[in-house]
């Protein structure tokens, strides 16, 4: 089981809104396994989401997922990034064309750059949907890039757009969730009623204990293979309807 640290919980409860359907897309991965969030405090603006694995070395292995809002297609994208490498100091790369991912086609770039640890090597994968670059890169150690690479294709392979979150849940497990889902909200909405702050309401013991703690449990422990961001982006996500709703 992925470790559920109270990083998680950081996320969780950001200011960022997913929404289980919608008419926008949600991007995921599914990350190394036991591999830890990184703290979100320190993540540049653009970042959504990092992982960090296990080394012994001077510096860890880890996992970005980077967005950016863009005007232009993806060869003019890819250009912009090219020149951007090519003017970096000790880095070199090169494309390694497209990887099949569940989004669809993907272009990837392999990057490498001497810092002073050592030589570093990228996997960097460039996916534009809707107006955005969705960048998720893979980085190690030179020196111990191939003992990550299976972990890192099957990571960059997994990346997915969609708009229903749960499209990729087996169908038993999709409707226990829906169910525990819309009891959820119709407790919520009763709870509504009350007029407390949203904090009093969300942690009411009730709430929690019956309707919001069962559900969190089947999302951590039962929905594993999808990885521990998308287990972040559910439970986000629930919990800004939550909040929507308190405020209309």
């Amino acid at each position: 089981m992925y470790k559920i640290c109270l990083l998680l919980f950081s996320f969780l409860f950001s200011s960022s809104c997913f929404c289980i359907t919608t008419s926008q897309s949600s991007c995921f991965f599914t990350p190394p396994p036991n591999w830890d969030f990184a703290d979100p405090k320190i993540l540049a603006p653009r970042v959504k989401v990092a992982f960090i694995g296990k080394t012994k070395q001077a510096l860890a292995p880890s996992v970005i997922l980077a967005i950016e809002e863009i005007k232009v297609d993806l060869p003019e994208y890819l250009k912009a990034v090219q020149a951007i490498y090519e003017k970096t100091r000790k880095t070199s790369w090169r494309s390694m064309g497209l990887i099949k991912t569940q989004a669809g086609p993907a272009h990837l770039l392999q990057i490498d750059t001497e810092t002073k640890y050592g030589p570093l090597r990228k996997l960097q994968l460039i996916f534009i949907k809707e107006n955005k670059a969705y960048i998720l890169t893979t980085t190690a150690l030179k020196k111990e890039f191939s003992s990550h690479l299976e972990a890192f294709r099957k990571t960059l392979s997994s990346f997915t757009c969609t708009c229903d979150l749960y499209a990729s849940l087996p169908k038993e497990l999709k409707a226990d969730l829906e169910c525990l889902e819309a009891s959820l909200l119709k407790k919520w909405n009763a709870l509504l009623v009350k007029k407390t702050s949203f904090e009093e309401l969300f942690n009411q013991t009730e709430f929690q204990k019956i309707y919001w703690l069962p559900l969190q449990k089947k999302v951590l422990e039962d929905c594993q293979k999808l990885g521990a961001y998308w287990q972040m982006i559910v439970l986000r996500s629930i919990r800004e309807q939550l909040h929507a709703s308190y405020l209309k």
